[in-house]
């Protein structure tokens, strides 16, 4: 607010408790010389006329004096209060103009707010086919434990995540025919992922105990529509991400199944995924990107440093320690590089991941300015 009005409106104020005080005092010194009145009509009528006049006249003049007075304190109320507003307001503007300048963010703190740079420069330009999926068990690498002859299962202890090695004994189960206890060893190194007997019961030859998934084996299956089948074939790569994981793995499409889907008019899109660090886990949703194509652009920056300002691209270049906003066209867009037509030269130095932070630290200049 400016500083003028502030004074104003204090003075304002002051007049109105001004006009209250001498009004009151005004008010008790008529009821005071209507109670003198009283006490000197006993004395007699004849002097009440010279009293009342002497005493009308002092009433008078206490109440212009206590008029003046209640003007005099508040007006010097008013200019205390006006020199008080005048100050604070000045405080005001010197800390409004602390602070850094919009965009000006040192290269010390460009790491801990989450901001990368990129250089514009050439770059291939990859589309591609983001489709949805969910992590399997590969089903040509599990096996299964099973029993050899009619019998009853004396020993089966493993519980559903527990690994075994090739030719570990997993089960002993007694014979009916010779009541002898024969083993059962593990095909080959996995994880039980399903458990379907218990100890104690009889069981029949050929009868599954368990199933095992072969450690680190695993498979993507992503869905396609009609119109997305047509687009993917074997071999193509893929970039598989999980909900929560930035970090993508690199695959490739290993076939089509050729069932679709009743309900929703899918088709898998399998691709083999080598998880040896344990990094996925079965059922796990995910999304894969198919790269359809790579074509070559003269200017590219990383994908995101384009922010929207009232629907148009902008991007943040760095010059000097500082971030200016410039609007660019846009062209091809791909996984990780977008093209940029026009608003910016081949070298430039601009914002890439953290690019929104740059975004809020521009608009908090624009909040200032507005107020």
């Amino acid at each position: 607010m400016n500083k003028y009005l502030i004074i104003a409106s204090w003075v304002g104020l002051g007049a109105i408790a001004g006009w209250g005080v001498a009004e009151l005092a005004g008010h008790e010194g008529h009821q005071g010389a209507e109670v003198h009145k009283g006490e000197e009509s006993h004395e007699g009528h004849a002097k009440e006329p010279d009293g009342h006049d002497d005493h009308a006249g002092e009433t008078g003049h206490e109440e212009h004096a206590a008029q003046k007075n209640g003007h005099d304190d508040h007006a010097k109320e008013t200019d205390e209060h006006a020199g008080e507003a005048e100050g604070g307001h000045e405080g005001h503007d010197e800390h409004a103009g602390e602070g850094s300048e919009p965009g000006v963010i040192p290269d010390s703190l460009l790491a801990g707010a989450g901001i990368s740079l990129d250089t514009v420069r050439a770059g291939d330009v990859a589309r591609e086919l983001v489709l949805p999926g969910r992590i399997q068990h590969d089903p040509s690498r599990v096996f299964t434990a099973a029993s050899r002859f009619p019998g009853v299962l004396k020993d089966w202890s493993l519980q559903v995540g527990d690994r075994v090695s090739a030719g570990q004994v997993v089960a002993r189960i007694e014979s009916d025919a010779s009541l002898e206890v024969y083993e059962i060893k593990a095909a080959r190194a996995g994880t039980l992922v399903h458990r379907e007997a218990r100890p104690g019961q009889a069981v029949q030859a050929g009868q599954a105990l368990g199933e095992f998934a072969e450690t680190g084996s695993l498979v993507v299956d992503l869905q396609a529509g009609p119109s997305e089948v047509s687009r993917v074939r074997a071999g193509m790569a893929v970039e598989i991400r999980a909900e929560r994981d930035a970090a993508p793995v690199s695959v490739r499409i290993d076939r089509i199944l050729p069932s679709v889907d009743r309900a929703t008019q899918t088709r898998v899109v399998r691709a083999k995924l080598a998880d040896a660090k344990g990094r996925f886990a079965e059922g796990l949703f995910v999304k894969g990107s198919v790269q359809l194509e790579s074509v070559k652009a003269p200017q590219t920056i990383d994908k995101r440093g384009v922010q929207y300002r009232d629907g148009s691209a902008v991007v943040f270049v760095r010059a000097d320690g500082k971030f200016v906003e410039r609007a660019v066209t846009t062209g091809r867009s791909g996984s990780d590089r977008i093209e940029i037509l026009t608003g910016l030269r081949s070298g430039d130095i601009v914002a890439g991941r953290g690019s929104f932070v740059v975004k809020a630290d521009l608009g908090k200049g624009e909040a200032g300015h507005d107020h």
